[in-house]
């Protein structure tokens, strides 16, 4: 049957054509495509084929960096940072201010915490300072940013009381000026927990937590919220394994958690945060799941530092 004699199919003078999913084949269109078929099949069936090349080889797993998470602490009127258990878990705390590295390498210098005479104040320095002495390695500051999401460290000095304190990035303290050190590191975000990035439009409203590498933490829908955040391990976010081996890099961050503070929590440095009109981007440097597969724990991340997440 033809032309109106199939059931929701048009006849014409110029001959049958035939919908389909909206296009329209016509009959010299389907002739030329059948003569091309007949000439590729043809051309397939004779001479020599060349191989498709080898695939490149695979690249050798990276080697992540084990860092030191600094914290700050209030002891009367004196601001200390320290790097370990024994004093985080004794002392109370005011913020977690940066990441630097654990252990020495090429392009780090000695993060120490320097004490006065009296033992009355202490203070965060890179090279000496006039009457002061070392207390205590802190860690392994750079001495250059190597990738957007370091940052250039300061302390506060409070002209008034002498004491001076490290501060977390664009953290504001009353009475101290900030005085930037010749070292940098991944900065972390003081006592906050989220640091929220939203964007709406269509009923959907999106919201990424800069304090968690970025990770998206809530997705709204017409009012409702879908998102798990309970821990760095949930969330809408990038992870993967390399090969078949535990090791996992994951944009939130590691698995190290604090229930009682989640501020304390290891979250992923950010490269990129930002809304550029109707688009929300993120970037993050991601860390090691856990940390404790190389030598990390509750007080030192692992971060796959020439990887990038998004």
């Amino acid at each position: 049957m033809v032309g109106n004699d199939v059931p929701g199919v048009p006849h014409t003078d110029k001959g049958l054509s035939v919908r389909r999913e909206g296009s329209v084949i016509r009959p010299c269109a389907a002739a030329t495509l059948v003569e091309a078929l007949i000439l590729l099949l043809i051309g397939c069936g004779g001479g020599t084929s060349t191989p498709p090349p080898p695939p490149p080889p695979r690249s050798s797993k990276p080697t992540p960096t084990l860092l030191t998470t600094l914290y700050r602490f209030l002891n009367g009127s004196d601001r200390w940072s320290t790097s370990g258990e024994s004093e985080r878990i004794n002392l109370p705390l005011e913020a977690q201010t940066y990441y630097v590295a654990a252990q020495s390498a090429k392009g780090e210098t000695a993060l120490n915490r320097l004490v006065n005479s009296s033992g009355t104040d202490h203070a965060d320095a890179v090279s000496s300072l006039n009457g002061y002495s070392q207390d205590m390695l802190l860690g392994y500051a750079w001495t250059s940013a190597l990738n957007p999401a370091m940052a250039q460290l300061a302390e506060g000095f409070n002209s008034s009381t002498g004491d001076y304190a490290l501060l977390a990035l664009s953290e504001t303290l009353p009475g101290y000026a900030p005085q930037p050190l010749a070292a940098y590191g991944y900065p972390r975000y003081g006592g906050l927990s989220e640091v929220v990035l939203s964007l709406s439009g269509g009923g959907v409203t999106v919201e990424s937590n800069e304090v968690a590498g970025g990770a998206v933490w809530r997705w709204y829908w017409n009012g409702i919220q879908f998102v798990n955040h309970a821990d760095y391990g949930r969330e809408i976010q990038d992870a993967f394994y390399f090969g078949t081996g535990p090791t996992n890099p994951t944009e939130a961050g590691d698995n190290m958690f604090n229930s009682f503070d989640p501020s304390l929590r290891h979250g992923s440095p950010v490269i990129q945060f930002q809304n550029p009109g109707t688009t929300q981007v993120t970037r993050a440097i991601p860390l090691e799941w856990d940390p404790r597969l190389f030598g990390g724990d509750q007080d030192h991340p692992v971060i796959w530092d020439t990887q990038r997440l998004a």
